[in-house]
């Protein structure tokens, strides 16, 4: 049996078998075929479909045949270490600010004491944190801000944000800008707010705090290895920083007042003048020049072209005004000539123009970092991802297998990457040395690797096998064109095209004189509802021979109802179902296509219709449905709501609504007979809020006891096969009206954390049903969970609430306490075994199911014909939720070869060290449904937790097997002596004698060493039996392949015959005694004739007439 694959592969691999096999099955999983099952020498006609790409491709065609033994074409393991660091340009900005009576702000200064600390200011561990106060009807209120000293303005800003905008429940009240030193020695946070919506706003108490690292570190089991407890001075952006004081010793951190500007009191206009400081050339730009504009004046005073150039316009920092961000080419590195700007031409004289610097070059990686095989293992390599080179990892890898004891060498390493932009390391195993089953590296010590935002990752792209790989040469046509720019086509997988010799053309060019052109578009900047239900769109432009039937107009995904067209202009209709926010406005034409020119427009089309439910609770969590035109249902992430100034974590949105979770009243728990709820939406692209709507009713925050909630969970289950789960229900909940309840993971979410779009919106798809939903009391409901993967849930519950002959439908989530399911295996015993079965393996852990046939046990073994799956069950006997017997089944197995091809020669075969697999499934299923539950990707499953790395690895081995070589007599009567010939006989203690699958009688064992067994054959029926060997524990021996079988002839023989001499015509009674004695029948009485076998040939016919345990009484017919 073997399955075929077919792909594109561009460019040609080079690295032989193994890169072909590891290009297919990361790229192109789905690729393959079905298995087929072919005879030897069949052929096979495979329907290859061949993609062709931009430059010349071609065709692969491969077969993975099954395989019990690893070879050289076996599927080698594939593992890839990945580390990625930022990859950050020189960014300046330009900008023309002006003061405002309506702004104030507070600068955050960070500074290193010396240049060679400078480094820490590009460490993503070090944190500022700040107090913020203001006045707010006549309520002082106070907030922390932390961010990393890293942060970009966006991210900084969006801490300010969450700290301030969303506790004062204030759209565009904070803004945050940045400014680097040009010598890179300081950072200063300037933060900016409203000081209208947030007088008497304020920042103190600012100190350095350590923020948590991805960084890994040695384990601490692993006493050998020591960590320093201080960096040096000069460490850089990627160490791990394990002392505060270091970080305070080094850097000072300082809350200087803003600067003054003067207040304008018109829009700038004239030009802005542009230099290099300390240079005598300058260039100009006019205030509302375009990136292009800007771009050309930086280009001719530095010789190079900017990589982008953003315009930004509002509120930054404590001012008002325009800015342009430069970003420069990363080639350039810290290299770039600091610019600076002259107003000196604007009018009036109040604005001002500068440049500050906003960003510095990501600094390259350096250092080392060590690898080990497994989670638990100390032994290490180190690598320095400056040094190493392809074939120095290759030898350390290999030397760090001999130091976990395992045979795992690498074929090949491949290292891509650089160290400015990140790392690859891809590690093929040689398939003959460790032909799967590995345990993946990991990165087990990088606080020597420094670099700019490290992260680090280990993947497996293939898993090894013993199967076999091989590619098929194969030759793939085309059909052939004339001219370039033909079109070919495919008409029922058969490729097509014109004729060489057609004359019809079929070749398609784009053309600039058929392209139309948007010149302007009408609102010129922000389309408004203001509550109506369409506004009016006028574009302008070139639209050749367009008219209303034969134009679309877009606005993001929505269609402008068009209603007037000439060639220069088309009028159309938006209706309020278009998404808010930053949409593109598009015009088709056709035949001719897209025109050019299409701009940006911002929409503001929020309005809030209704949310349900109306009432809430004041703790917990309690998802509430707002129907509002403009919902952005391409980016639901996009949205921010607040209820009663509380904000609220979105879960999903669509056409007209977004459902969000009210975490009730997070600072107090209060009740509200009125809270308001308001809708906005960000622009994702500068995370600023462009539409905001408040809806015209208020919700009512209610207490517990006046609202649906949940407040407490009674009963958890803790192990991996679920149980009763028992929640306790506010006072106007009835537990009776719940209609569904769910467990969710908590990943993402948290009371106190909150929750993103992200995380709530597999709350629902992710979830597990907790079924048998029954009323306990009037307010308290319990369900079944049925079986969990490990982790921790929150209890969601549905149901319909009543009130004043109202029904409405709720959904609560309890967050305040979890579910928690543990399965887990600390220990498996003994973790080696007989072939042959036999072995009573105990598994110990925790959360182990005491419904005996839920748990699974499962042993890799190597991938066979027999064994698809490379899995052997084992046999559960007994289940706490702590331990978990079983005993293990043979592993007997054959694979289908070209001696073999039906898989019928079946020979015991051992396996390498694996982990020991323990699933929860249903209760009651057979053989083939225990496979089918393990390979379920939401099926519980047992992580090891073993204080070793093998110490959940159990393995069939050839020398815990006794093994039977030959069997002496083969043939013999009860109560005689046999002597079975083998190797690992060593505590056998009993001989059985089986027909097929059935255990006929067992023999004690007279004498035994380690290669001989003696025994006394039992009383038998006559016929043919084979001989196992039992261990005293149970475990079972297996045949010898080469050896003679263990096949055994139970014999009987005559003894006598009672009235031999009768009648030439038959009739006379003769007897026939046997030595067979047992207490079953000896002689196949039943017959109503038989052969006497007593006159020569032919022998007699005789009808039977009297049975006996030990005589058969036959009449003998003439012959």
């Amino acid at each position: 049996m073997f399955s075929t694959f077919s792909h594109c592969l561009f460019p040609p691999c080079s690295n032989e078998q193994w890169c072909e096999s590891f290009f297919l099955s990361l790229y192109f999983p789905g690729s393959a075929s079905s298995p087929l099952s072919l005879t030897s020498g069949q052929p096979v006609l495979l329907d290859l479909s061949h993609c062709n790409g931009p430059q010349v491709g071609f065709a692969q065609v491969a077969v993975t045949v099954p395989s019990s033994t690893p070879k050289f074409f076996s599927i080698p393991e594939t593992q890839q270490i990945t580390i990625s660091t930022a990859y950050t340009p020189v960014v300046q900005t330009v900008s023309l600010l002006t003061g405002s009576s309506s702004a104030s702000g507070v600068n955050i200064m960070v500074a290193a004491n010396s240049a060679a600390n400078a480094a820490l200011l590009s460490n993503p561990q070090v944190g500022i944190q700040v107090t913020a106060s203001w006045m707010l009807s006549n309520v002082m209120y106070t907030t922390n801000i932390t961010f990393p000293v890293t942060a970009t303005e966006s991210s900084a800003w969006s801490a300010a944000y969450q700290a301030v905008g969303y506790v004062a429940s204030k759209n565009g009240v904070v803004s945050v800008s940045k400014s680097i030193s040009t010598d890179g020695t300081s950072v200063t946070f300037q933060v900016g707010v409203n000081s209208t919506l947030l007088p008497s706003f304020t920042l103190s108490n600012a100190i350095f705090i350590l923020l948590p690292s991805n960084y890994p570190t040695q384990l601490s089991a692993c006493a050998s290895v020591t960590t320093s407890s201080s960096p040096a001075p000069n460490n850089s952006s990627g160490s791990i920083l394990t002392q505060l004081s270091y970080i305070q010793s080094a850097l000072s951190l300082s809350l200087p007042s803003t600067t003054q500007l003067p207040f304008a009191s018109t829009a700038a206009s004239g030009i802005i003048t542009l230099s290099v400081q300390g240079g005598l050339s300058s260039a100009t730009f006019p205030v509302n020049a375009n990136s292009s504009v800007v771009s050309e004046a930086v280009q001719s005073l530095t010789g190079v072209t900017p990589q982008s150039v953003t315009i930004l316009s509002g509120q930054y920092g404590a001012y008002l005004g325009q800015r342009w961000v430069i970003t420069f080419p990363f080639w350039m590195g810290n290299n770039v000539p600091p610019l600076t700007a002259s107003a000196s031409g604007v009018t009036p004289s109040s604005w001002t123009a500068g440049v500050t610097l906003t960003a510095l070059s990501s600094s390259n990686m350096t250092g080392t970092f060590k690898l080990a095989y497994g989670n638990n293992s100390c032994s290490t390599v180190t690598i320095d991802v400056n040094v190493d080179t392809s074939y120095s990892i290759s030898a350390k890898i290999a030397s760090l297998a001999s130091l976990a004891n395992i045979t795992a060498v690498p074929l090949s390493v491949v290292y891509n990457g650089s160290t400015s932009t990140g790392l690859q390391i891809t590690v093929t195993f040689d398939p003959q040395t460790s032909p799967g089953f590995l345990q993946p590296l990991r990165i087990a010590d990088a606080t020597n690797l420094q670099g700019t935002q490290l992260s680090f990752s280990v993947n497996k792209l293939l898993n090894g096998s013993t199967n076999l790989f091989y590619m098929i040469p194969t030759e793939i046509t085309q059909v052939p064109v004339m001219t370039p720019g033909t079109i070919r086509v495919k008409v029922n997988e058969v490729p097509s095209a014109c004729a060489a010799n057609s004359s019809t053309s079929c070749t398609f060019s784009f053309s600039s004189s058929l392209t139309p052109t948007i010149t302007s578009v009408s609102p010129s900047s922000v389309i408004s509802f203001n509550g109506s239900t369409a506004v009016p769109i006028t574009i302008t432009g070139t639209f050749l021979s367009a008219t209303i039937n034969t134009t679309v107009v877009t606005v993001g995904t929505t269609a402008c109802n068009v209603t007037a067209v000439s060639s220069t202009q088309i009028t159309c209709s938006l209706g309020n179902r278009v998404m808010s926010g930053v949409q593109t406005v598009n015009v088709n034409i056709n035949p001719y296509g897209y025109a050019s020119g299409a701009v940006n427009r911002t929409v503001q089309v929020l309005s809030i219709t209704s949310v349900t439910p109306s009432t809430l609770s004041s703790v917990g969590w309690t998802l509430v449905n707002i129907s509002s035109a403009g919902i952005v249902t391409s980016s639901c992430s996009s949205h921010i709501v607040t209820i009663g100034n509380q904000s609220c974590y979105v879960s999903a949105c669509g056409d007209g609504f977004v459902s969000v979770f009210y975490p009730g009243n997070i600072t107090s728990g209060a009740s509200a007979s009125a809270a308001a709820v308001s809708l906005s939406v960000l622009d994702p692209a500068t995370s600023t809020v462009v539409d905001t709507n408040i809806w015209s009713m208020n919700v009512t925050i209610a207490l517990p006891s006046s609202a649906p909630s949940i407040t407490s969970l009674n009963s958890t289950p803790t192990n991996g096969a679920g149980g009763l789960v028992v929640a306790q229900l506010g006072l106007a909940t009835l537990s009776a009206a719940v209609t569904a309840m769910l467990l969710v993971p908590t990943s993402g979410i948290s009371v106190n954390g909150g929750a993103n779009y992200s995380s709530l919106s597999k709350v629902f798809s992710g979830g597990y049903a907790c079924v048998n939903a029954t009323a306990v009391t009037n307010t308290s409901i319990s369900c079944n969970s049925g079986p969990l993967p490990n982790g921790a849930y929150y209890l969601v519950v549905q149901y319909a609430y009543t009130s004043n002959s109202t029904t409405v439908p709720y959904t609560l989530m309890y967050v305040f306490q979890t579910i928690s399911t543990v399965l887990t295996i600390t220990s498996v015993s003994p973790s080696v075994g007989s072939i042959g079965g036999g072995t009573n393996l105990t598994i110990t852990g925790s959360g182990f199911s005491t419904t005996l046939s839920q748990n699974v046990v499962l042993i890799q073994v190597p991938v066979s014909s027999t064994f698809l799956n490379g899995l052997v069950l084992c046999d559960v006997k007994s289940a706490t939720n702590t331990s978990v017997t079983c005993v293990t089944r043979p592993c007997l197995s054959a694979d289908a070869t070209s001696a073999d091809p039906n898989a019928l020669l079946v020979q015991p075969t051992a396996s390498a060290p694996a982990p020991v697999q323990l699933v929860i499934c249903n209760p009651g299923l057979n053989d083939v449904n225990k496979l089918v539950c393990w390979s379920q990707a939401r099926t519980p499953a047992a992580t090891c937790t073993a204080n070793s790395t093998t110490g959940c690895f159990f393995s069939y081995a050839a020398a815990s097997t006794p093994t039977i070589q030959s069997v002496n007599p083969t043939a013999e009567q009860g109560g005689l002596p046999i002597t079975i010939v083998g190797v690992y006989f060593t505590g056998v203690s009993q001989v059985s004698f089986f027909q097929g699958s059935k255990l006929v009688s067992n023999a004690s064992v007279t004498f035994v060493n380690d290669t001989i067994v003696t025994a006394v054959v039992p009383a038998l029926l006559a016929g043919a039996y084979s001989i196992t060997l039992y261990r005293s524990n149970g475990e079972a021996s297996v045949i010898e392949p080469k050896g003679n079988g263990s096949s055994f002839l139970s014999q009987p023989f005559l003894t006598g015959l009672v009235n031999n001499i009768g009648s030439m015509v038959g009739g006379n009674l003769l007897t026939l005694l046997s030595n067979a004695s047992t207490n079953g029948d000896t002689i196949q009485c039943w017959e109503p004739l038989c052969k006497c076998g007593v006159l020569g040939w032919p022998p007699l016919l005789c009808s039977v007439k009297q049975c006996h345990i030990n005589k058969l009484a036959v009449h003998p017919f003439s012959s």
